[in-house]
């Protein structure tokens, strides 16, 4: 199975490291130990921070980072695939949605 990262410029959202979130804001912004996050197994819930971008008429209107939960469904060598838990503010032509699928990784 071929796994991809989304990318705001062709699915409208991606994923920001929370690893680099925690190094900029170490006592405010927590994450697991990368070892919690290595081991995720089917069934795990995960806390991920997707920044969405919103147009209209193919202009950026809005544009924003939201934590919410992924279920992790399978991994594969150092990518998990999961599917959205939480949902996400409703936009027109949005293609983020409660139990799409989402590749992330024990370094997002």
């Amino acid at each position: 199975m071929f796994l991809k990262l989304p990318t705001i410029e062709q699915d409208g959202w991606t994923l920001v490291s929370g690893e680099e979130r925690h190094a900029l804001h170490p006592t405010t912004f927590m994450i697991p130990e990368l070892s919690e996050r290595q081991s995720l197994s089917p069934g795990d819930a995960a806390q991920l921070l997707f920044d969405i971008e919103t147009k209209d008429a193919g202009r950026v209107i809005d544009r924003g980072v939201d934590r919410m939960w992924v279920i992790v469904k399978r991994r594969y060598a150092e990518l998990y695939l999961g599917v959205l838990d939480s949902d996400p503010r409703q936009v027109d032509g949005m293609t983020l949605h409660p139990g799409i699928e989402v590749t992330f990784s024990a370094n997002t």
